[in-house]
């Protein structure tokens, strides 16, 4: 095995798991594996869908979307970046109408489709944004 050359952690992408760590807890030999994982933003969820892991990671992250109508990493990255994009500008404070609500709606529906289509229909029936976009201005 080669060793890792030392240095700061990636910005995005599979190594950024310390952040996930510091928040867990310094003491990484008595945190628990579920605890780490946890505390991982959306942001390392979805980079983990970059194109550049599309030889690399995306042959085994391809399984845990296996719903998902074809093998192909854009058929899940597209509406996880959307998704992504979405969030932070709820996150910070701007506002998301432009963006097509009905259309995050959906891309919401179609990746937890691609994980299990069970969740995706128990998500549809406890939600109530169909509700609420139908009331908005």
């Amino acid at each position: 095995m080669v060793p890792r050359p030392a240095g700061p952690p990636q910005r995005h992408g599979p190594r950024r798991h310390r952040p996930g760590q510091e928040r867990a807890g310094r003491d990484a030999a008595t945190i628990p594996r579920g605890k780490i994982i946890a505390e991982l933003t959306f942001g390392f969820w979805r980079f983990l869908l970059a194109r550049q892991y599309r030889s690399s990671l995306w042959p085994d992250l391809a399984g845990a979307f296996p719903h998902a109508p074809n093998r192909a990493l854009p058929t899940v990255e597209e509406p996880v970046k959307r998704l992504h994009e979405c969030r932070n500008r709820i996150a910070h404070h701007e506002g998301i109408w432009h963006l097509a609500p009905e259309a995050r709606w959906d891309d919401i529906q179609n990746v937890l489709g691609f994980i299990t289509p069970t969740a995706a229909a128990w998500v549809a029936d406890a939600s109530r944004i169909d509700d609420v976009l139908a009331r908005r201005p």
